[in-house]
């Protein structure tokens, strides 16, 4: 006898707004002036857009990312090209340039553990770029397994409550899959719990 397992519904939820103007200003804060070129190469090794470097008295005075539509993208998120240099007092008209993971790393060293922290806080921000491997793509991958695995064996995990060690529970038929939700406290936690229909 063959069973039917049923469609894996695996919901995404974003940040809250609160937590997102929060981390928000902690992006801008950290990696618009100070750790951009961390920003830039985290991105660069994760969505495949090439860096651009605004110049200035002939440094790099600010990296940022090239978007597939001819846009621009830094620590603010998408940005237009008239606002680039604003927040360094670089007036216009800005000399950007294409540049090199490695032009970067002659100018000054990249920490990997930045680049690592960096790219955990853009995908908590901007969760529907075309990441090529992200948390979230990751903890979906996970969350459709254990689907298949909680309704084959008719468990469930369940969170009481927020703050509470997760439960198993036995299957009750109502159930619809699982919800993933990030956290703001560390980049690489997301909580999970069943959803019912």
């Amino acid at each position: 006898m063959q069973r039917r397992i049923a469609a894996l519904t695996i919901t995404f939820k974003n940040l809250d707004e609160e937590s997102t103007q929060l981390l928000y200003d902690f992006c801008v804060g950290v990696y618009l002036d100070g750790e951009c070129y961390a920003f830039a190469v985290a991105l660069q090794q994760n969505l495949d857009w090439p860096i651009v470097g605004l110049t200035h008295g002939g440094t790099i005075r600010h990296a940022l990312l090239q978007r597939p539509d001819g846009g621009l993208f830094d620590a603010r998120g998408p940005i237009k090209s008239k606002d680039v240099g604003k927040p360094f007092g670089v007036p216009p008209p800005y000399d950007l340039k294409p540049v090199k993971e490695s032009d970067l790393r002659k100018v000054r060293p990249i920490q990997e553990l930045s680049i690592a922290r960096a790219l955990d806080v853009a995908q908590r921000l901007w969760p529907d770029l075309p990441w090529k491997n992200g948390m979230r793509e990751r903890a979906r991958r996970f969350a459709e397994a254990l689907e298949v695995l909680s309704r084959r064996h008719g468990i469930w995990i369940r969170g009481k409550v927020p703050a509470a060690p997760p439960v198993l529970v036995l299957a009750q038929g109502d159930e619809a899959g699982y919800v993933l939700s990030p956290t703001l406290g560390n980049p690489s936690i997301c909580t999970l719990d069943q959803t019912l229909a």
